[in-house]
């Protein structure tokens, strides 16, 4: 078995059932070695339904970044859940950037290089951040495909050419990762 997370009590994270699932706010109530007391904040109750899982995602900043960690539940009560130290080994996905929620109008285009042309991508963003974009679509794409992203802001647009990074499902719709 590993330690808890580095959180010190007060510290705000995110908890989900799934990496893909809405997460709740939580704050670290208590710290031991082996344990982490966490309870909702803003008044937004953690779901019951919780308590039938044995495993959460943790999501946290510490000084290297983004950190999302699957961790054990040890006990649920209430307003409060008690989590434990990851498992050995367990995966520790690390991000060098935050990803925010947005919806944005954004135009896409795919770039197919062997007949020198762009065809439409239907899109909508999904989240954006500092290395890149979340884009959900009808139908994945390759990593290495180029795409050409036009969001519109409020008193201007940004433009970039990208490269797909990656693809994962949400439901029906497919998350590309530019």
């Amino acid at each position: 078995m590993t330690t808890t997370p580095e959180l010190t009590k007060g510290q705000v994270a995110l908890l989900a059932t799934s990496p893909q699932a809405r997460p709740r706010r939580v704050t670290v109530l208590e710290r031991r070695a082996d344990r982490l007391d966490v309870t909702s904040v803003d008044g937004e109750p953690i779901p019951t339904a919780w308590a039938e899982h044995h495993t959460l995602h943790l999501t946290y900043v510490d000084d290297s970044g983004v950190e999302t960690v699957e961790v054990p539940v040890i006990g649920f009560d209430g307003p409060r859940v008690v989590i434990g130290p990851p498992n050995v080994g367990a995966r520790v996905h690390r991000r060098a950037f935050t990803r925010v929620r947005a919806k944005l109008p954004v135009n896409c285009l795919i770039v197919d290089d062997q007949f020198t042309r762009f065809e439409p991508l239907p899109a909508s963003v999904r989240d954006v951040g500092g290395g890149g974009v979340g884009l959900v679509c009808r139908s994945g794409f390759p990593r290495g495909a180029r795409v050409v992203v036009a969001i519109a802001l409020s008193d201007s647009h940004v433009v970039a050419l990208g490269t797909v990074v990656g693809t994962s499902t949400d439901g029906k719709d497919h998350v590309v990762h530019v």
